[in-house]
């Protein structure tokens, strides 16, 4: 995720991640306008 949130600061394209809808729904993986992704801590992740 850091390589893609570089290439859009850079001025690239966003690339596109295909990532489990019950990550996004948990609010563990998120996306912005930009289409900069966020991964939520590890720790968010230990309590599913």
């Amino acid at each position: 995720m850091l390589l893609i949130n570089a290439k859009i600061d850079a001025g690239g394209k966003a690339t596109k991640l295909f990532i489990d809808r019950d990550l996004i729904a948990l609010g563990l993986v998120s996306q912005d306008a930009q289409g900069k992704y966020a991964i939520a801590p590890l720790e968010d992740f230990a309590n599913i």
